[in-house]
């Protein structure tokens, strides 16, 4: 419970003043305790586990984990996409093709994908992770004309050699 995790850390008498000073609640200093250990900050040191402004200092670690979180992304993104690229070089080899007014090519990074589905207002972006594993693979259909404005946006099956999906502006399909 809350007041057992209180208690581990300080006198319940002290946590209680400390709660009626901020005009916080229990479970706001609870949660910024747990932040403060998943962020190893030193809770024996009297300004971490008492911060002046418990809401302005809670704010700060959930900022910071947020932040973290964002960065452990980006960094599998990373090698997601370095180990991506030996396997685009085939994609582009093996699939990648004109026919009459149209191109078709394989999505080369995961930026790429948030592009095109900010362009055409669908969730292919979603796709990211599965698509840079090779799980799924994500192609985009372009106007010769216009090589490089999103047109349609096809989801393939490696597994299954079939297409699963084409959508373009706002999902519709093809």
């Amino acid at each position: 419970t809350s007041i057992e995790n209180v208690e581990k850390h300080l006198p319940f008498k002290k946590a209680v003043k400390y709660l009626d000073k901020q005009e916080e609640t229990i479970y706001t200093l609870c949660d910024y305790w747990r932040d403060c250990e998943k962020l190893n900050l030193d809770l024996k040191r009297e300004d971490i586990l008492l911060p002046p402004d418990l809401a302005q200092a809670h704010q700060r670690t959930i900022d910071a984990l947020a932040e973290a979180r964002r960065q452990k992304e980006l960094e599998e993104t990373r090698e997601a996409q370095k180990k991506f690229e030996k396997h685009l070089k085939k994609l582009e080899r093996d699939f990648a093709f004109e026919s009459g007014n149209l191109l078709i090519r394989p999505a080369r990074s995961h930026a790429e994908l948030i592009d095109e589905g900010s362009a055409l207002h669908h969730c292919v972006a979603t796709y990211a992770k599965e698509h840079l594993s090779g799980q799924t693979v994500i192609f985009f259909i372009r106007e010769k004309s216009e090589p490089d404005k999103p047109f349609y946006t096809l989801e393939y099956n490696p597994k299954t050699k079939s297409i699963v999906q084409c959508r373009g502006l706002y999902n519709c399909g093809k």
